[in-house]
């Protein structure tokens, strides 16, 4: 599980129009404090658009449904990233993150796919067959974001 950003960044190599893509995928799971991976980098070492995805992903982590449990609320999603402000992430991005401008704007249940929260989505696995998509219950159109996937 702790390659995935290296695999990421082998796969976008034979690309070099996305070379500035491959810092940000290779190190969104570098934490503030060293701890995460692959290359435990730490604090200002961490390029600043792996910083910006890697708080982005943990949100979607959190306020989405998971197969080991139900999607947070959006108040236990920020106390969580509150409290690892200065440990886990850029201090400075957590406090804009949840700034009363930006935080209310974050969709909430909602993940790339443009799903209700209770839906099972498809997801793209390495051997690109379809899963089961059980409830499907699209977005309206205006509020779907651009990286939807079609089976």
């Amino acid at each position: 599980m702790k390659k995935y950003p290296t695999f990421g960044v082998e796969m976008l190599s034979t690309f070099e129009a996305l070379a500035e893509v491959r810092d940000i995928v290779g190190a969104h799971q570098e934490r503030w404090d060293g701890s995460g991976y692959p290359s435990g980098l730490a604090g200002d070492d961490i390029p600043i658009g792996a910083q910006i995805v890697g708080l982005c992903d943990v949100y979607t982590v959190l306020t989405s449904e998971r197969s080991y449990r139900p999607a947070l609320a959006p108040d236990t999603a920020r106390r969580t990233i509150e409290s690892g402000a200065e440990r886990l992430w850029n201090p400075d991005l957590v406090h804009k993150l949840l700034d009363e401008a930006v935080w209310p704007a974050l969709p909430y249940g909602r993940r790339c796919g443009g799903f209700a929260p209770a839906a099972r989505q498809t997801t793209l696995r390495a051997t690109r067959r379809p899963q089961t998509v059980a409830a499907r219950v699209p977005a309206p159109p205006s509020t779907r974001p651009p990286c939807v996937l079609s089976n």
